[in-house]
């Protein structure tokens, strides 16, 4: 019988996923549950029969009562390979992750962020409803438990509020773009193609007056509320995002801010799916998009790029999550960077650099307690 739903999980999950699997043949469903196929038949046909299965469902579910479980070889390579069978259109069904109630969003995969996450206390709900979906009905319960927004609304922009600070979020539509340069310096290559999900990026640099409205305290060589933070680590930055996520809590319904990876941060800085191949962001003349020499300015003063960012050449640099190290030359989707490092990235160009190095591929690295003044740093929003 062909397989509607793949349940991809750990061997020591194994007990209470197939729970999960009892509830959907239950509800006429015929789930493929890796872990029990290993028990089954053991290593010899596993692996066949898994990409039998993969091939045959509609929808996949991840079971995890760790998040490292989530990122696990066998469990990883699963769901990344529907994922990507999604994102190239081959398969029109559902990502879902049930989780123990002690896991969060934030601590799983990445790639995982973008689709619903739910608790195992809840999932015979979330799963009626989509039980129902499959069968045609409405829902008779709100399976969102995440951000989870339509068509129309994830092309608008999010604005937050903490205490009387006001900062937008722009939502980046997810696609495929190179990633390097072969015209710039050799740490920019080589060229290679990546894939992102969907994705919501700062519209400025986080400014000085957010930096205090969370921090309690100001920091930054050139003071000025509406200038950028500067003369923050990479440490700061973990710390603000921490206090930042807390008070914001209920406005985030779920979801969480983060550094942009390096890969986030070029696609966008270069327009994303809207970009017409400027050198610098936004434009071929840097004087209308960037600020260079001297001392940093106000944001939004110079032109935006096509995704209405500002800022993304010049003024201060940008402090990235990934450890900084040399390119692959394979395709990459959701890439987050080297597992170890010394420095961490930093994008952007800051404000001492000769006019030609400002390019949306150039990049720069430092040691993660740096604080030096023209370091600041750009947020993410994963949902």
């Amino acid at each position: 019988m062909k397989c509607d739903v793949f349940i991809s999980s750990k061997r020591e999950d194994y007990d209470l996923a197939e729970q999960i699997s009892a509830f959907l043949r239950k509800n006429g469903l015929n789930p493929f549950l890796a872990s029990e196929s290993l028990r089954r038949i053991g290593n010899a046909a596993y692996l066949d029969e898994i990409d039998q299965a993969l091939e045959e469902c509609n929808h996949l579910i991840v079971f995890c009562t760790k998040p490292e479980y989530a990122g696990s070889e066998y469990v990883k390579e699963e769901w990344q390979s529907f994922r990507n069978e999604k994102l190239s259109g081959r398969k029109s069904g559902n990502i879902l992750t049930v989780v123990a109630d002690t896991v969060s969003v934030g601590q799983l995969p990445f790639g995982l962020h973008r689709y619903e996450v739910i608790k195992f206390s809840d999932y015979r709900h979330v799963l009626l409803d989509y039980l129902d979906n499959e069968r045609g009905k409405s829902p008779s319960h709100n399976s969102v438990t995440n951000f989870n927004f339509n068509t129309e609304e994830k092309k608008k922009s999010l604005l937050f509020k903490v205490k009387d600070v006001e900062f937008k979020m722009i939502y980046v539509e997810g696609g495929k773009f190179k990633m390097g340069a072969n015209n710039g310096n050799s740490d920019e290559k080589p060229v290679h193609d990546v894939i992102l999900d969907d994705y919501f990026i700062g519209e400025t640099v986080v400014t000085q007056a957010l930096w205090k409205a969370v921090m309690g305290k100001k920091t930054s060589y050139f003071q000025c509320g509406n200038r950028p933070v500067d003369k923050v680590s990479w440490n700061d930055c973990q710390t603000f995002i921490r206090r930042l996520n807390k008070c914001t809590q209920e406005q985030l319904k779920g979801c969480s801010f983060a550094l942009p990876t390096e890969a986030q941060w070029e696609f966008a800085a270069r327009g994303g799916k809207k970009s017409k191949g400027y050198f610098y962001s936004g434009s071929n003349t840097l004087d209308d998009v960037a600020w260079h020499g001297g001392k940093t300015h106000t944001v939004k003063r110079k032109e935006e790029n096509e995704l209405e960012l500002y800022d993304m050449s010049g003024n201060v640099w940008e402090w990235c999550q990934d450890w900084y190290g040399s390119y692959p030359s394979s395709p990459q989707t959701n890439p987050t960077g080297p597992s170890s490092g010394s420095s961490r990235v930093i994008r952007g160009g800051g404000r001492y650099l000769d006019a030609g190095s400002y390019s949306s591929a150039l990049r720069g690295r430092t040691v993660p307690i740096d604080r030096s003044c023209g370091i600041g740093l750009r947020l993410v929003l994963l949902f």
